[in-house]
């Protein structure tokens, strides 16, 4: 045998030549016998062969097996090592993933190092679906937004008009939002409001905030904006005009010929308000003199038929409240 069990070669006793003796042929045969083994036979590892005379097994005798030691080849990992550049300063590195057709999985997942908890998953997308950029336009339907910031668009003047279209006036701090064709203003709720509080406008597109009265009190104009007052004592407002307002009531007299039913209506101009005296005896005739037509309309709420004719020298008259 040309090697040792541990795959050592050494020349056969008897091969090598001595000064002028002799070189015997059967060592010298065998000697040569032995190197055509060993050239012929596979190379053990540990005198720098693979052990093996086929390639399977000289993979499997370096620990470089197929499946179990390494991978096998892949066309995706050669194209990725193609696609994988070093970053450099004229360049930056980037890496190309190719869709797993096969069974969908469509995940790289990336082994956290031993100070992070988990690993991480990266799920790509499929076919169907569209990335969205950090600087480009994009349309997101039946998404879930969790706390973030949005930032509207903003303007002087802004008044969109599409559906939906929703940006922030800078000069009045209201939001304008379109609605197809149009634009609405939203204004916001004036600081410090509380219950029984009143809003109002103060400016086309300023709302302010009427806090609430004293019990009691009623609202008022004063220097055109709404306002709380103490009541009158008692009694109704006398009105500083000949024209009473709507819905005051008064003791009116008919100053033409006509006839009013109970709950019907007539025009002011068909009443006056008189001066009620005592007149040859009898308490609640009126006196026309001074007499003041009325305006509007209004209605008999006497109870009963009022009517004058021609013939009646009385001055007749009931009580009436001004409905408009």
């Amino acid at each position: 045998m040309p090697r040792n069990g541990s795959g050592i070669f050494s020349v056969p006793a008897g091969t090598q030549a001595v000064t002028g003796d002799t070189i015997a042929s059967a060592p010298y045969n065998a000697f040569l016998a032995d190197l055509e083994s060993d050239l012929n036979a596979a190379r053990p590892v540990s005198a720098g062969g693979t052990g093996a005379t086929s390639a399977s097994a000289a993979r499997t005798a370096l620990g470089l097996a197929i499946g179990s030691d390494v991978m096998a080849y892949s066309a995706d990992i050669s194209a990725l090592a193609t696609a994988w550049a070093p970053a450099s300063a004229s360049a930056a590195a980037s890496l190309a993933f190719a869709e797993d057709t096969d069974n969908g999985a469509n995940t790289v997942t990336v082994t956290a190092p031993a100070a992070v908890a988990a690993d991480a998953t990266v799920t790509l997308p499929g076919v169907t679906t569209t990335l969205v950029g950090a600087d480009t336009t994009d349309t997101l339907t039946n998404k879930t937004l969790t706390t973030p910031t949005i930032t509207l668009k903003q303007g002087a003047a802004p008044a969109p008009t599409a559906e939906g279209d929703i940006q922030w006036d800078t000069d009045d701090n209201v939001l304008v939002i379109g609605d197809g064709a149009a634009t609405k203003t939203f204004l916001p709720i004036p600081a410090s409001t509380a219950a029984g509080d009143i809003e109002y406008y103060s400016g086309a597109k300023v709302k302010a905030r009427l806090a609430k009265g004293t019990d009691g009190h009623i609202l008022t104009l004063a220097s055109g904006l709404p306002s709380w007052a103490a009541a009158p004592s008692s009694g109704q407002p006398v009105p500083t005009s000949s024209t009473l307002p709507v819905g005051a009531s008064a003791l009116l007299m008919l100053n033409a010929t006509t006839s009013v039913a109970n709950n019907a209506t007539v025009a002011g101009s068909s009443l006056s308000l008189p001066s009620i005296i005592e007149d040859t005896g009898a308490l609640g005739k009126f006196d026309a003199s001074g007499a003041v037509s009325q305006s509007g309309t209004w209605k008999n709420i006497s109870g009963g038929t009022i009517a004058r004719s021609a013939a009646s020298s009385d001055n007749i008259g009931g009580l009436f409240v001004r409905t408009a």
